[in-house]
């Protein structure tokens, strides 16, 4: 592979992420590290819509309570 060759895979591999310098470095990032940050992500989505859910279940019943009067103790 050429100086040149290798410069354009270097770039293309930095381009999709799959290539990080570090001072220890180069670092490859592989398969498994990319699937598990990915799942991680979902993870971590998912919780945050479930919370968001949960957050407007609430909202509406203390609109309701306070809509009808009955948020005097």
């Amino acid at each position: 592979m050429s100086l040149e060759d290798a410069g354009f895979f270097i770039s293309k591999l930095r381009d999709e992420n799959r290539y990080h310098e570090d001072i220890f470095g180069v670092t490859l990032r592989t398969y498994e590290v990319t699937n598990r940050l990915r799942s991680e992500s979902i993870a971590f989505i998912e919780e945050s819509k479930r919370i968001l859910m949960r957050c407007s279940a609430l909202r509406t019943v203390l609109d309701v309570r306070t809509l009808s009067g009955r948020d005097h103790r």
